[in-house]
């Protein structure tokens, strides 16, 4: 548990994610089966995690006015 949180408070930190991914990847043949399926899993987090955060940013402004508030 204690390796999937630091992995995924690497992967949320700004800059080099593809370089921590590939980390994360080069890791794998070293690991034990259930950590490299972690390992997948926390690949797949950081990945979409990125995305949602662009995403975010750049469409964010436009779905969260401040008279628009659709909850």
């Amino acid at each position: 548990m204690q390796l999937m949180q630091s992995l995924l408070k690497l992967s949320q930190q700004g800059g080099g994610d593809e370089r921590q991914i590939a980390l994360f990847q080069a890791l794998k043949p070293f690991v034990s089966r259930d950590r490299a399926e972690k390992l997948d899993r926390a690949i797949q987090i950081a990945r979409i995690s990125r995305l949602a955060g662009n995403a975010l940013q750049s469409l964010g402004p436009q779905f969260f006015q401040a008279g628009d508030a659709h909850v």
